[in-house]
This record gives structure tokens, C-alpha cells and sequence, in this order.
């Protein structure tokens, strides 16, 4: 969402995350939405911060209070840019910045430019109670049971999907009937490494591993 914002010329990749939450503190000036979309930018995991401040996946929560968790930590992980580490923190502020820079909410931006275009009956739904939906489960000494969350934040997941649903949306990177072979470049533009010795690079969501398949 973020990059066809780019390739629209709304968005810039090299524009710090101040610029479109301007209610964050000082070390977002130092955060880009390159950053942000390769997972480099040293924001810790909002859930964490949701948990240490008594929230429990079965408690509701918005978007608002995942924000003002992030906005309230005091110092970043590490120096942005300087190495990668997963934190669904920066696609949860990716999907703001689309939502405020698009005027949409992230779920109707995806369904009028991703979904529908692909004619997908896929939508962005944290909470949606879909017929044969697939749940979590936790184990335990009395055997296994049915966990589920009531958050609401979008960004770093939430999508509804079916498998065959899954692959023809993963097929647009052959067709690129969404975003062109541009898109793809633009995630893989950036690709890093995960870790030392580890012969697979992060871009924008897509693992690449060493003999250039995509996971």
C-alpha cells in the first residue's frame, strides 16, 4: 500500500515518519518510511508495549491506543538503519501513514486498490466473523483451547483469506496487473539481511532467499 503510494508520487521513501505523524516524539525525524517498510528502524513491538501496560488479547484495543503506546516509547531499539529486526510496530505506522495520506482507512485502501483490482474476496478485518474461519488454539494440561484476540489495530496483519484466494493474489507478481514489475522492484529495491550468516534478506514483507525464491 505504502510503495503504490510511493509510485503515485504521494509518498516519498526517504520521508521521516515525523512528517505524517507529527504527534510522535523526536526520534520519529530520524525514522523513514524505507525503514519502516524493511523492518530496520529499531521501534519496538507494540504488542509488547500493549502487554506491559496490562492489555490481553481477549481485551479490545484500537488503533488509537497501539499509537499512543508506540508514541510513549522513550528511546529507539537501535540507530535506524542499522540492522533489521521484525516489530509489527512499523507496518501498524506504515498503515497510518496510508491512512493519512490517502484520506482512507487502510482496509478500504487495500480493497479499492489491491483486492478489488485483483477481484479478490479478501478484505482486512481483524475481528470478522467469517463462516469456517480458521482460529488459534493454546495447549495445555486440560488439552487444547480456542484463543482468539479482540484487537483492532490494522497494519501488520488482519487480512481474511482462503488459500486459493492467497495464490492468486501472490500471482500478481507474475501478471503485475496491480503496481507492474515496479512494485515488485520497489520491495526488493532494499531487501537487507536478517541476520549474520543467514543466507536470506527482508524487503518490504517478502523473505528472498538464497536461490532467489520468495517467501
Amino acid at each position: 500500500a505504502a510503495l503504490l503510494l510511493v509510485g503515485a508520487g504521494k509518498l516519498a521513501l526517504d520521508d521521516p515518519l515525523s512528517k505524517y505523524l507529527t504527534e510522535f516524539p523526536a526520534w520519529a525525524s530520524t525514522v523513514t518510511v524505507t525503514e519502516l517498510i524493511h523492518q530496520t528502524s529499531g521501534i519496538p513491538e507494540y504488542e509488547a508495549l500493549l502487554n506491559s501496560q496490562g492489555f490481553q488479547a481477549g481485551n479490545r484495543t484500537t488503533q488509537d491506543p497501539a499509537l499512543q503506546a508506540v508514541a510513549a516509547v522513550p528511546q529507539l531499539g537501535f540507530q535506524p538503519g542499522s540492522r533489521f529486526a521484525y516489530s509489527g510496530s512499523n507496518y501498524l505506522l506504515l498503515g497510518e501513514i496510508v491512512h493519512r495520506v490517502s484520506g482512507q482507512p487502510l482496509p478500504d485502501f487495500l480493497n479499492a486498490n489491491i483486492f478489488q483490482p485483483l477481484d479478490l474476496a479478501m478484505a482486512m478485518d481483524p475481528v470478522g466473523q467469517i463462516l469456517y474461519k480458521a482460529v488459534s488454539y493454546t495447549g495445555g494440561s486440560e488439552g487444547y483451547q480456542v484463543t482468539g484476540s479482540a484487537w483492532e489495530q490494522v497494519g501488520d496483519g488482519a487480512v481474511q483469506a482462503t488459500p486459493s484466494q492467497l495464490v492468486q493474489w501472490a500471482d500478481n507478481y507474475r501478471t503485475g496487473r496491480v503496481g507492474g514489475q515496479k512494485l515488485l522492484d520497489a520491495q526488493l529495491a532494499g531487501a537487507v539481511e536478517i541476520g549474520p550468516g543467514v543466507p536470506v534478506r527482508y524487503g518490504a514483507g517478502i523473505y528472498i532467499k538464497a536461490d532467489g525464491t520468495l517467501d
